[in-house]
């Protein structure tokens, strides 16, 4: 037949050389004047390799990734998340780590939240991670406003400004709603994320944006189960196992072509100016999912479920609707595996090539440069006379500055350390809080016992 004219076989000894071939076949079929491109990723490592090679291209390549790039991977829902863990927290107040890990992501907007100029909040998150940290408040509201309240004092008596909008924050962060159910859980939502400022940058962001409309996906209000109440887990369990499982859709702008990186299963009844395969080799095609747990493939095929044998069969039907519909199709492979061993190509591929004995393998080569070498020429350094040197030195310092003399100019010179951090141990603060709670919580109800009649403790 006519049709296989077009196809290609392109075998690479090294994981990086396949991820090279699959860029250069595909910038090969941009020059040839092909608009419409599909990078179907057998292998997907090696898809996201050659997606990162082709990202030199720019704006002027459009790329369309169809294999799962998650919306839970984006910053903006790391973002949100960090705010769901702040609200999942206990009653007595978050982790300080939890708490800065929100107050530092980039959609928080301090100076929205506390209704102030922005040159008035500069530097306010710092600050407080820094009282947090002398302070070793690890946890707790209680805790938190107890270390700002007494480097507030240390400020006014030492003659500084204390930081009282720190408290105001901290006040804005603990009143969180928890009585939720289908009809306000969503507007609850909404409202904190209004008064944070995190729904107006959301707006300007693409993943933002498409988290945002996952999020209306929760909006019950006018459905039959808006009076179901709803524990808080319950809510944010929901919320995370949906954001989850959607997948971002890169926001492309007016580009001369579009790339398509999609599995064998989306180019059933799609039409490309040219495909690229990538990860022909035996292991991974025909590629098959194992069944859940408790669900052999007898199991599925008495359930008349989806089978080892079925999903083969459909991807043989796929491979042979691609290579007959689409007039141009490189199929790669690497023909070396991790441990030097040789890979075959698929079998589907070399029953092809008994039907087709002038059909040629090309071996990937990689572009290679020659050049004349220059030998370095010993560099030879002057010592600045205004440079102020170290009339003495510690053999520490010393060992330092032969070991690395960099490091020995930050310390020794300039003076600076690492940022202290939170100690590793038992949080003594949150559990003098917990037991404090609980005997209030026991002689509160000893005294209401005792006043009863029939108490039985008299």
């Amino acid at each position: 037949a006519s049709f296989h004219a077009g196809w290609k076989l392109i075998a690479a000894r090294r994981f990086e050389e396949l991820a090279w071939a699959a860029a250069k076949s595909i910038e090969g079929h941009l020059i040839a004047g092909k608009t419409n491109i599909a990078l179907v990723a057998q292998d997907r490592l090696a898809a996201r390799r050659a997606r990162a090679l082709l990202s030199r291209f720019g704006p002027s390549l459009r790329i369309r990734d169809e294999t799962g790039w998650k919306l839970s991977t984006t910053r903006a829902a790391a973002s949100l998340n960090s705010w769901l863990e702040l609200i999942r927290s206990p009653k007595e107040g978050p982790s300080a780590s939890a708490l800065l890990e929100f107050l530092q992501n980039p959609f928080f907007d301090i100076s929205y939240t506390l209704q102030k100029p922005s040159q008035a909040c500069i530097s306010l998150i710092a600050q407080l991670e820094d009282i947090l940290i002398a302070s070793q408040a690890k946890s707790g509201w209680e805790t938190f406003r107890i270390a700002i309240e007494r480097a507030n004092a240390y400020a006014v008596s030492s003659g500084s400004v204390p930081h009282a909008s720190l408290l105001e924050l901290l006040t804005i962060l603990q009143g969180n709603q928890l009585k939720l159910d289908c009809e306000n859980a969503y507007a609850l939502l909404q409202a904190n994320l209004q008064e944070m400022g995190m729904a107006q940058e959301l707006e300007k962001d693409s993943a933002g944006k498409q988290l945002l409309e996952v999020l209306k996906t929760f909006d019950l209000g006018a459905g039959a189960y808006r009076q179901v109440a709803m524990r808080l887990p319950e809510w944010l369990s929901l919320l995370k196992t949906v954001i989850e499982e959607a997948s971002y859709q890169e926001v492309g702008q007016q580009a001369q072509a579009t790339l398509s990186i999609l599995p064998l299963s989306s180019t059933r009844l799609r039409e490309f100016d040219a495909v690229v395969l990538v990860g022909c080799d035996e292991q991974q095609l025909p590629a098959f999912s194992e069944p859940p747990l408790f669900f052999s493939d007898t199991l599925n095929r008495l359930l008349k479920a989806s089978t080892i044998t079925a999903q083969y069969i459909q991807q043989a039907r796929d491979l042979s609707q691609l290579l007959v519909s689409c007039p141009h199709v490189d199929l790669l492979w690497q023909s070396k595996s991790k441990s030097g061993e040789p890979l075959r190509p698929s079998a589907w591929i070399s029953r092809l090539r008994i039907h087709l004995p002038d059909w040629p393998t090309l071996e990937a080569k990689p572009d290679t440069h020659s050049s004349q070498s220059r030998p370095l020429q010993e560099a030879v350094t002057t010592v600045n006379p205004d440079i102020a040197l170290p009339i003495s030195m510690s053999p520490s310092a010393y060992k330092a500055l032969r070991d690395c003399p960099y490091r020995y100019y930050v310390r020794s010179i300039l003076g600076l350390r690492k940022a202290k951090e939170f100690e590793e141990g038992f949080d003594a603060s949150l559990a003098g809080q917990v037991l404090h709670a609980l005997l209030k919580n026991f002689f509160q109800a000893l005294k209401t016992e005792e006043q009863k009649t029939h108490s039985s403790i008299h």
